[in-house]
């Protein structure tokens, strides 16, 4: 019985450490969509997306963020919400990350639902 209260929690506890790091690791998919219908203009088009961050950071400033987008030096970036939670109000990591890029990169952002929430 010892030995099984011990394996379920060590299980437990590399659980809950797989969800946290899942939670906070940066991650980029490439996508390249292909179809005839798509005008040549928009061949080899880069877009970064960013959502549902909620919030957290990735390093000073979100640096680490800014440093990925800046390697893949992107056409455009699209954030589509939940950028902030409604539960933080304290967007200025946010607001800095979005005026570095914004200057370097076309923007475009629509609102989430933890944005309209916001208190301010």
């Amino acid at each position: 019985m010892k030995i099984f209260l011990i394996l379920v929690i060590f299980i437990i506890i590399i659980l809950i450490t797989l969800i946290y790091i899942s939670k906070n690791i940066l991650k980029v998919t490439k996508y390249v969509v292909k179809n005839s219908k798509i005008p040549n203009e928009f061949n080899n088009l880069k877009i970064v997306h960013i959502g549902d961050v909620h919030s957290k950071t990735f390093g000073k400033n979100n640096k680490k963020v800014i440093n990925l987008i800046n390697n893949i030096n992107p056409d455009i970036i699209v954030m589509s919400g939940d950028i902030v939670d409604k539960r933080e109000n304290d967007i200025e990591e946010f607001i800095s990350m979005y005026q570095d890029i914004y200057e370097k990169y076309p923007t475009y952002y629509s609102i989430g639902n933890h944005e309209r929430s916001l208190k301010y």
